[in-house]
């Protein structure tokens, strides 16, 4: 699955913060980006910015000779939402 989240945008929006990646069902959130589908077991998920330097969302080696399957496998569509779930950023502040 490719979204329109550029690496740029990714990078900006989270600045080393924790973050989510959500779709579907909760159980499927990623809260990591990868380099590629071998950085994670068969059948896990995984995020990753393809070459075109869009997010892409994939399951390794989820369909057997179909190259992996995320959207047959999580059940997407073309125009489900993918949203970009940033942690809020704390700050502690000194008083005298």
């Amino acid at each position: 699955m490719v979204t329109n989240i550029t690496r740029p945008l990714f990078e900006s929006l989270v600045k080393g913060r924790d973050f989510r990646i959500s779709f579907g069902r909760p159980m499927h959130d990623i809260k990591k980006v990868h380099k590629n589908y071998s950085d994670v077991p068969h059948g896990e998920r995984v995020a990753f910015f393809g070459d075109g330097g869009y997010l892409e969302i994939a399951v390794n080696k989820g369909v057997q000779g179909a190259g992996g399957g995320a959207a047959q496998l999580l059940g997407l569509q073309v125009t489900d939402a993918v949203r970009l779930e940033l942690e809020a950023v704390t700050r502690s502040v000194a008083r005298a």
